[in-house]
């Protein structure tokens, strides 16, 4: 996931994980890519809390996913890496956004 914003003269993109970088280092607008393959990361899934984030969407789906399930924090976190379905996930618990990351 690369996260991109402006300076005064061009876009900018960065990494909140280390598994990204840029498809072309001179040319930022044509976005991210994954440094490993999520198949050759099998059973090395982790979930990579997200501090000081706030869970956004347009238009606003958060109450309105079919796809929410209240869960205690450690049984979601057990859920997510166990399932090799799920490539990415996102869940709130007291404001924590918690991102499943393959590292």
């Amino acid at each position: 996931m690369g996260i991109c914003s402006y300076n005064d003269s061009n876009p900018i993109c960065r990494f909140p994980s280390d598994n990204f970088e840029l498809i072309d280092k001179r040319e930022s607008r044509k976005g991210c890519k994954r440094k490993v393959e999520l198949q050759d990361c099998l059973g090395r899934e982790t979930v990579l809390p997200l501090e000081h984030s706030i869970f956004l969407t347009y238009p606003p789906e958060l109450f309105h996913c079919k796809f929410i399930y209240p869960l205690e924090l450690s049984s979601y976190r057990r859920e997510v890496v166990s399932e090799s379905t799920i490539i990415n996930s996102n869940g709130m618990h007291g404001g924590e956004v918690l991102n499943k990351d393959s590292r």
